[in-house]
This record gives C-alpha cells, structure tokens and sequence, in this order.
C-alpha cells in the first residue's frame, strides 16, 4: 500500500515522542565511490547550515589517529555535523572499524550527546555494521538514515566481480582502474544476499534499539529504486532483522545525493531535537 510521504513523516514523528534527547551530533558517511566532501560538493551541508547545524569539520584518519581539518568555526554547538573520509574500496568490516574510530573521537568532543548516522549508499550498510558489531565501550547510535543503501546488495558488484576478475580488465587503461581493483573484497561484501554470503549473515543479525529511517528512490516503476539498487533493497523494512522496524520516505533524484535528502536530515533532525 502507498502512504502519503506526509502521512509517512506525521507517523515517525509520533515515534520519536518517546526518544529523549539533549543535543544532536549528525555523521555523515559516504558512499562509493566517494569522499566526505562529496556530502558538500552536493550542497548538503550549506543546507544543514542554513538550518542552524554547525559544521564540526571534515575527519580524516592520519597514522591511525582522527585529524579535524576544520572547516568552521571551531567553537561547536549542539547542533552539529560532521563528514569523514572512509576507505570507500576496502570491505564493509575494515570501513566499520574504522567508522568506530571516527565515533570514539567524535564521543570524546561531544560526551553524553545523542549520535546520529546517515549513510548514503554503501555508507549505509558500513553504518549498520558499526551498529550490529558495537561494543559496549563504543557509542551507541540513536538514529540511522540510509540513502539509497543496498541493504539486500545490487546487481552492480556481480557485474563488478565478473570484470574485476576477467584478464582483460587489468590492461585497460580507464580512468579509476586501479580503484577498481582494490575493490574486489567490496563487491563481495555487496552481493545480492544469499545463504553464506556477507549480506545474508549481517540482515540476520540482532540490530540494537534506534530509530532506522530508509530515504528510498523511486525513479523507476514499482518497485522502484535507482539505475544502482533496486527500491527493495534500499528498505531496511525488507532486513529480516529489522522487518517492519523502518520508516521510510520516497524520493527521487538518482543514485546520488540530492537537496531533498538534505532537507528530509534537516527536517527529521528537528523534530527529533524539539522533543
């Protein structure tokens, strides 16, 4: 049945009565291929600025230690985002650790405050990751956004793994290839899920309390989904962990990062904030 998206947000607002909340941090995780400044090179974060959000800065992992290249006033309020370079080639357990890292740090900054995840893309599944393999010393996460993510995997990285092992691939001199090499373990970890593969293993996972929220596109015919994944695999609702646990919100735009995602984090943030 299609709900309304005003129907849709009118619902999760009713859920998120229940959630108390002091003050908001908001990380961004990319997707791939990516970086963290794709997050502002889409104008999403002049939206979440103009919104009241302070810019915490863009991290970077350096030697294994978290460096702030600060892009903001460096006096931080209770409103704030941050955006992360991760190691968008290398498998979703090596880019959650590393994720657990940037949380540690970004716990340190801000202690006590509710932390918030929004994944765009593979993103998303590296978030849920961190959140299934959490430790009880690391941060908990209060709400996870995914955009676009292929929870039930794509059909892209069977496509990726036929080329990524066909001789041929390794002579061509396209822009990225060397890239794409690396990527090998990542398009396993992105397989359509099925019985002893990663997918399969991490949808039957216990996922800790949160509020999970799928912003999904509907760019093609039911059941919607991108050129990328498929509609289906961008509801968490279909994760038999988490069958009917998602709230999700329609859009459209392609497989990549829109002001309409910028606006729904804007808008599902404040409402969490004025409970």
């Amino acid at each position: 049945m299609n709900i309304p998206v005003r129907t849709l947000l009118l619902l999760l607002m009713g859920c998120l009565l229940s959630v108390q909340v002091q003050a908001q941090i908001l990380i961004l995780i990319h997707g791939y291929p990516g970086q963290g400044g794709n997050w502002r090179d889409a104008g999403m974060t002049h939206i979440l600025q103009s919104a009241g959000w302070q810019d915490g800065g863009h991290l970077r992992l350096q030697n294994r230690r978290v460096i702030d290249y600060r892009l903001a006033n460096p006096h931080l309020n209770d409103k704030t985002f941050y955006t992360l370079d991760m190691p968008y080639e290398a498998p979703i357990n090596i880019q959650s650790a590393l994720l657990a890292r940037y949380m540690r740090s970004i716990n340190t900054r801000h202690p006590g405050e509710s932390l918030n995840l929004s994944g765009f893309s593979a993103g998303g599944v590296v978030a849920r990751m961190y959140m299934v393999n959490r430790q009880s010393d690391e941060p908990r996460v209060a709400t996870l956004t995914t955009i676009a993510s292929p929870h039930l995997g794509t059909y892209l990285a069977e496509m990726g793994i036929r080329l990524h092992g066909h001789p041929l691939t390794w002579m061509m001199p396209y822009p990225g290839a060397a890239i794409f090499h690396r990527s090998g373990r990542l398009f396993q970890d992105l397989l359509p899920e099925r019985p002893g593969n990663f997918l399969y293993w991490l949808n039957r996972q216990r996922h800790p309390a949160a509020t999970y929220i799928s912003i999904i596109r509907q760019d093609l015919p039911p059941p919607g989904g991108d050129m990328m994944v498929s509609g289906t695999s961008q509801n968490m609702n279909n994760i038999p962990a988490l069958r009917g646990r998602s709230y999700v919100l329609p859009t459209t735009g392609g497989h990549r990062l829109t002001f309409q995602d910028a606006l729904w984090l804007v808008q599902l943030m404040q409402r969490e904030r004025q409970i």
